[in-house]
């Protein structure tokens, strides 16, 4: 196990190399540098600011980069060499399966992040572990799930949706080795006790005592009307998925991929049927399996789909990975003849990572063109006389041609390079962060100003926008709209 983890530790490194070659800092970590604080324990992370604080030796953190993406990495080798050690066999065909998960493209959301990278990776490899770990006492295992259950919650909710698809995984791979239905069913309840309990023990004690209790669009509760939320969730983020995670006919690739997952289920179904003979047991085990298939696409956001509003972030999609591993495991069982077909899943792993590169220096290329605008809201306010003013923007941020580009051909770019020059908290941030003195001003009071611009002096033109000054407040228009 130790080869394989150092073989895939190889590939997950060409994966983020270009993170690292761009070292760009990603909303959050503006906040995590200067502050040094964690603050993911008041949403209810707690076990995420236990794991960032050990590494730092220290609850106040620093900017350790690229030491948590490479401490990420591991853990994803780990996970990935443990998941082929406990569903897979030897074969020099099963070392693809895992690496299924890198076929997620909002793998480069995940990987962007300086911080959380590390948190997030901390919760996936600790539900690859849930079923990695097998002991001769069930109680013994009942425990051990129950805890990383809880880990996995404590670190970040959303990867719970990587145990519900792995769950399915550990089904799938059952029937196709043909084991007793009485196993497979005992095994099931024991994984849903696993989740129930460990659920019980986050939501009553762990969340009550960590959570702030503040709720707004970033974190919202969970909604009151369950189903309108499940049916609403559900179409906006197959709608994003399916229009930037591909060029052209994404949401058909995904349709088909969910499609194919539920065919190649039937036909294992088929062959266990015909191996064990049918029952109430097998026909529980092959019901089962057929359903949980079905619903294993839409489960990747799970966790997600009960929210009062859908969330935004390209890496809340990281779970769609696990899916990619199930479809490849369904593919390698149902190929034993064939497992060369298993080389397919190679398709969009290699798209992922060309998406990476592209990535890389689709910010380091944004953040050229970022410099300069910062230069001349910087001459702004030297022109304006005031060396501290709330800076509100309008109209749309210049992007770089290169970003514009890469766009064309992965759209899911347009949201993972970030726009900082509109109204919200981190755009304030980040300008302090780049030298910047200025106070942050809310969205709403921002729109009183911006209606109201021409009533300023215009303070100084340049070639991407014009700002104008009004009681302190330096208003940057980038459409550069005449007050004539």
């Amino acid at each position: 196990m130790i080869n394989n983890s150092k073989r895939y530790s190889y590939v997950i490194f060409i994966f983020i190399l270009p993170i690292i070659l761009a070292n760009q800092f990603y909303v959050d970590d503006i906040g995590r540098t200067t502050v040094g604080y964690t603050k993911w324990g008041v949403d209810g992370r707690p076990v995420a600011d236990i794991v960032m604080s050990v590494l730092n030796l220290s609850s106040r953190i620093v900017d350790l980069a690229p030491l948590p993406i490479i401490l990420a990495s591991v853990l994803l080798a780990i996970s990935f060499a443990c998941y082929r050690k406990r569903f897979l066999d030897g074969g020099k065909w099963s070392f693809i399966i895992p690496l299924a998960f890198m076929a997620n493209p909002a793998i480069i959301s995940m990987f962007s992040y300086r911080f959380d990278v590390l948190t997030f990776s901390f919760s996936i490899a600790s539900a690859f572990a849930l079923f990695a770990i097998k002991c001769k006492r069930l109680v013994h295992e009942l425990i051990i799930g129950t805890a990383f259950v809880v880990i996995v919650l404590g670190t970040y909710q959303a990867v719970i949706n990587v145990v519900a698809i792995l769950l399915i995984c550990e089904v799938i791979v059952n029937m196709a080795r043909f084991t007793d239905p009485q196993l497979i069913l005992k095994r099931v309840a024991l994984r849903i006790m696993q989740v129930l309990v460990g659920g019980m023990i986050y939501v009553k004690f762990i969340l009550p005592i960590t959570f702030s209790g503040h709720y707004s669009s970033n974190h919202p509760r969970i909604s009151n009307d369950i189903l309108g939320a499940l049916k609403n969730n559900s179409l906006k983020y197959y709608d994003f998925a399916s229009t930037n995670f591909y060029r052209v006919v994404g949401g058909e690739l995904l349709l088909l991929s969910a499609l194919a997952c539920i065919i190649m289920t039937a036909f294992l179904s088929y062959k266990y049927v015909k191996c064990k003979g049918l029952n109430w047991k097998v026909f529980n085990v092959i019901t089962g399996a057929i359903l949980a298939t079905a619903i294993a696409m839409p489960m990747t956001m799970g966790a997600l789909l009960v929210l009062a509003n859908p969330l935004g972030g390209v890496h809340l999609y990281m779970s769609v990975g696990v899916f990619y591993v199930l479809m490849s495991t369904l593919l390698y069982y149902c190929f034993k003849e064939h497992r060369y077909v298993t080389s397919i899943t190679l398709i969009p792993v290699l798209y992922s990572m060309i998406l990476m590169y592209v990535y890389g220096n689709a910010l380091k290329a944004q953040e050229r063109i970022n410099k300069v605008v910062l230069s001349e809201i910087m001459q702004s306010i030297r022109d304006a006389g005031s060396d501290n003013v709330s800076i509100v923007f309008t109209g749309t941020a210049p992007r770089s041609e290169a970003v514009k580009n890469a766009a064309l051909n992965f759209p899911l770019i347009n949201y993972s390079v970030t726009d900082y020059f509109w109204n919200w908290y981190w755009g304030s941030a980040y300008m302090s962060f780049n030298g910047i003195k200025n106070t942050y001003m809310p969205a709403n009071k921002a729109k009183n100003y911006i209606s109201h611009k021409c009533e300023g002096n215009l303070s100084f033109q340049g070639q991407w926008l014009n700002s104008y000054i009004k009681d302190s407040i330096l208003i940057v228009d980038f459409d550069k709209k005449s007050c004539q």
